[in-house]
């Protein structure tokens, strides 16, 4: 009789081999050796690959500092050649071969491999779709589409196979990107983020009509305008504390520029130093945390009447135009400034002219500082008009922590 083959005793659990043999080597031809030899060939090849790029890409990465930690990793011998890196890439080789289990090591590697080509893909879809000039595509028939169904098909392997691995390799793709954003992208390599905020933001602007809005959508966009006294290395407590007013009032909503007044003799080679003080004006910003734009605006003896005139002309971008003006009264007795005087008259002049909200600020510096817990009442005077703009500027200083008050 013939023997009855037991499939349960010869095939093994993974069905790739047959009483201990490659079912593949044994169909192969000639020998069963050509597939066991190609095999080791094949595994000895991309090691050797790896071996060589990885170091490589580790140490471009290191020296480019978008990483910060991988600083150590950007030196190579004399030779040219990343040791570090290539000591840093056995040892994390030889240890994923130690743990043995090589197969599910693999699975996890094969996610973050679907995740770069996922991301590669939506990366060339947002840049055909923001229609960047520095995305030329050579291939004659690429579509956008392509790209986002290339993206979909890798994330959709991902969670179909393992989806608690696609969530862990999801979230460890943004915390690399957020610390990589937070603290290291020294250099500016282009972003597409920023590329579709830009366009975002031009699709916003564009739809905001450039005029008067309703009563009810209305709300202070400031224009602040501090001293002459800004510079990289002096701090004027003045406009400090008027920055923390604005920040008090704006709660981080909404449009805020601020710009110093310089004035200057020369006006030629000022480039850095406009640097330095805007720099300067937006860590203040930054301190007070009232989210906006700093310029710095230099100014001749003769041109104060033409600056302040050109700023309140220019100033803004179609229908985000500061309505609404903050400026420090000027300084009185000993410390009198015939010129800060001239600026402070032309400034709140200009500023009606143009149909601004004018908020003079007098006795700046016992203003509350960001850290001040204030109680008790919030008193309104109307002099003119009906107090309309005073009831909402009490308003929106009750909602800072600063200024938790009763309004009367």
């Amino acid at each position: 009789m013939r023997r009855r083959y037991n499939i349960r005793e010869n095939l093994c659990t993974s069905g790739k081999s047959i009483a201990s043999s490659l079912v593949v080597a044994s169909l192969s031809w000639p020998t069963p050796w050509v597939v066991i030899v190609g095999s080791f060939l094949s595994t000895f090849g991309a090691a050797l690959q790896c071996l060589c790029s990885a170091p490589r890409l580790l140490q471009s990465i290191a020296k480019d500092d978008v990483i910060p930690f991988l600083a150590p990793f950007a030196r190579v011998t004399k030779s040219n050649e990343p040791f570090l890196g290539l000591l840093f890439t056995a040892f994390i080789a030889e240890l994923a071969i130690l743990l043995g289990a090589v197969d599910d090591i693999a699975a996890v590697l094969d996610f973050f491999f679907l995740m770069c080509y996922a991301f590669v893909n939506l990366i060339c879809a947002l840049h055909s779709l923001l229609g960047a000039p520095n995305w030329r595509p050579r291939f004659k028939y690429y579509h956008w589409s392509l790209s986002v169904a290339g993206a979909f098909l890798c994330f959709f392997i991902m969670f179909a196979s393992e989806w608690h691995y696609a969530l862990i390799a999801c979230g460890l793709t943004l915390a690399i990107y957020k610390y990589v954003e937070w603290k290291g992208a020294k250099k500016e390599w282009g972003d597409g983020i920023r590329g579709l905020a830009l366009t975002t933001a031009q699709y916003s602007l564009l739809k905001v009509e450039d005029k008067d809005p309703h009563p009810k959508n209305w709300r202070p966009q400031l224009l602040i305008l501090v001293d002459g006294k800004y510079s990289k290395e002096t701090i004027d407590l003045r406009s400090v504390n008027l920055l923390n007013l604005a920040g008090q009032m704006k709660a981080g909503r909404g449009l805020a520029i601020t710009v110093g007044f310089v004035k200057s003799d020369n006006l030629h080679g000022l480039k850095k130093r406009a640097d330095d003080i805007k720099h300067r004006i937006q860590q203040d910003m930054l301190q007070a945390r009232l989210r906006g734009f700093g310029k710095c605006l230099f100014f001749e003896q003769h041109q104060i009447y033409g600056a302040v005139s050109a700023l309140y002309q220019s100033v803004g971008i179609g229908g985000l135009r500061p309505n609404t003006v903050i400026l420090n009264f000027p300084r009185q007795g000993e410390n009198e400034n015939s010129v800060e005087q001239l600026i402070f008259a032309e400034q709140l002049i200009r500023g009606v002219q143009y149909e601004n909200c004018m908020i003079v600020c007098k006795g700046i510096t016992d203003f509350p500082k960001a850290t001040a817990r204030l109680t008790g009442t919030m008193d309104i005077w109307w002099i003119v008009h009906d107090g309309g703009i005073l009831m909402l500027i009490a308003f929106l200083l009750q909602q800072h922590k600063v200024m938790k008050m009763k309004m009367i």
